[in-house]
């Protein structure tokens, strides 16, 4: 069996992405098993570095060294205001993850020339190039919890920090301070309680917070079940979603090892996931893990339910068959280091076998239902081990990858996120575009009105004037008409001759007259029709 010291000698940091790997941009993968705890040294890609300065104005470095899973991906911080003792003893994490976002929480211990404090950094991958952003204080309590979660809003986002408080009528409520990027503030709500959710006054201890689609989020304490906020943005309202229960071996043995009325943490067998408008849980029992037996082995099985996020009444149904470590075999794509192969070989039946690896963290791909992650080590208080990545449907162990940190954590190491995939991005085209078509459209509405009131005032000017000379051309014709009975009336006086001499002559002289009568009488009905036509378009101006 290979010592820990050797297994500690043998691991490295990640090798970067392949090229041939499942990539978006810059050859990364799309999704990848983001190492949670960040590290102090190591070289990060160019490409995902963003830069910012702590509340004392120190300035602070951001990158990532990109590695295909199941290796993971680890986050680099360079800041001049952490020691390397420092940094072990107290290392930056990453609390939560949700599209192009990511939240660092940074502890900034006690010095003689300064207090301790804890600053907390918003990583954006993209649109465009990465930025880090402080989360601006004042915060609205003395210390964020230890579970704050982070929320994609597009190309904004919220950080969301529930607290189970009493209220002044002597009721739990849930608290929830929220900070918008948008707004740049701080905002308190009170969550509504759903029905039922008076009666559970019991402690919740989350150790996960995701997103869930359609702007809700969820914390996951393994125990009692889901905090399901919805609506966290404008009115949130909280309901308790329960988990199943324990498998019989570990209902048996957990409830046993728990010691002074408290309850041991479930995150090395259990977890929780949401993917397709669907919660997915997972549990781990190992079947000849019992004090009863005379030989202990640390064989596994895993079992998975899913069950939808909405309606409440839903209820959770087995997901695929149960995977048994005792079953898996070798794909033929998965190649073993040295180290690891005789540890995971059975050289004597040329198969698998689990029984001297501590395999704990089971993780269910959010991007592939048949793909579940496990961590696997030699010994418990070993910080080194591999990450074994089994797919359940046709029961092979695809890929192995081994990892190594400084400093030994019991808790979860890892979470599957896709921040990478906004990495270089343009801004959204269709967001872009969107916009200029709304710019363009106002400019093309204030044009347009503007346009419509000069031609108002054209065709008020253009009335006005018409009007004008139809009254002046009405003045013309009564003159004519006037004009034309005196000369009626004075001919005969002229002219001594018989009437039936002077009609012809009368109507020779009258002809010019009669010429310009009718020219007048067409060029009034003209202009009596002007007014009618105008005022027909003002009317459709006026409608549209």
């Amino acid at each position: 069996m290979l010592s820990s010291a050797a297994a500690s000698r043998r691991f490295a940091m990640p090798q970067p992405a392949s090229s041939g790997s499942r990539s978006r941009r810059f050859g990364f993968p799309d999704s990848v098993l983001l190492d949670t705890v960040v590290h102090a040294d190591g070289c990060g890609n160019d490409a995902t570095t963003a830069r910012a300065e702590t509340s004392d104005g120190l300035p602070v470095e951001v990158s990532f060294v990109v590695a295909d899973p199941p290796a993971f991906t680890r986050c680099v911080v360079r800041c001049s205001g952490l020691t390397a003792g420092e940094f072990l003893k107290e290392p930056p994490c990453i609390i939560g993850a949700d599209g192009a976002f990511l939240l660092i929480r940074v502890i900034f211990p006690r010095r003689l020339e300064r207090r301790c404090f804890t600053d907390f950094f918003v990583y954006r991958s993209g649109p465009g190039t990465p930025l880090l952003e402080l989360l601006r204080r004042p915060y609205p309590v003395e210390h964020l919890s230890d579970h704050p979660g982070i929320l994609s809003c597009g190309e904004h986002f919220l950080v969301v920090d529930p607290r189970w408080l009493f209220h002044p009528d002597g009721q739990m409520r849930y608290n929830l301070h929220v900070f918008s990027s948008k707004t740049t503030l701080w905002e308190s709500k009170v969550a509504r309680l759903a029905c039922g959710m008076e009666a559970y006054l019991g402690d919740f201890v989350p150790t996960k917070v995701f997103s869930v689609e359609g702007g809700s989020m969820a914390w996951v304490d393994l125990w009692n079940g889901i905090l399901l906020f919805d609506s966290v943005a404008s009115d949130p309202e909280v309901s308790l979603i329960q988990l199943p229960p324990l498998i019989p071996i570990n209902n048996r043995y957990l409830r046993r090892v728990s010691f002074d009325d408290g309850l041991c943490c479930l995150d090395p067998i259990r977890d929780v996931t949401c993917s397709n408008g669907c919660f997915r849980f997972i549990e781990m029992g190992f079947p000849l893990l019992d004090a009863c037996t005379e030989q202990l082995t640390f064989r596994w099985k895993a079992t998975m339910f899913k069950r939808l996020v909405r309606p409440e009444e839903c209820q959770w149904e087995p997901c695929g068959t149960e995977t048994d470590s005792a079953e898996l075999s070798r794909a033929d794509s998965c190649s073993f280091s040295p180290d690891l192969l005789p540890v995971i070989w059975d050289s004597k039946d040329n198969q698998l076998t689990f029984t001297n690896l501590i395999c704990t963290y089971p993780t269910m791909d959010l991007y592939d239902d048949n793909i579940l992650y496990v961590m696997a080590k030699m010994k418990g208080t070993d910080p080194s081990g591999w990450v074994l990545s089994v797919n359940t449907a046709n029961k092979k162990l695809e890929k192995v990858s081994p990892f190594s940190e400084e400093i030994l954590f019991f808790r979860r190491i890892y979470r599957q996120c896709d921040f990478l995939k906004h990495l270089g991005k343009a801004p959204a085209t269709s967001h872009l575009l969107a916009k200029i078509k709304e710019e363009a459209d106002l400019w093309a509405l204030a044009g347009a009105k503007r346009l419509r009131e000069l031609i108002m005032e054209m065709i008020e000017l253009l009335d006005t004037n018409f009007l004008a000379a139809l009254e002046q051309l009405q003045n013309i014709e009564t003159n004519v008409e006037s004009l034309k009975r005196r000369y009626n009336w004075s001919m005969p006086l002229v002219f001594s001759d018989s009437a039936s001499s002077l009609n012809p002559k009368i109507r020779y002289l009258l002809a010019p007259i009669d010429v310009t009568e009718s020219k007048i009488r067409v060029a009034h009905g003209a202009l009596y029709n002007v007014p009618a036509f105008l005022d027909l378009n003002k009317k459709k101006d006026a409608a549209v």
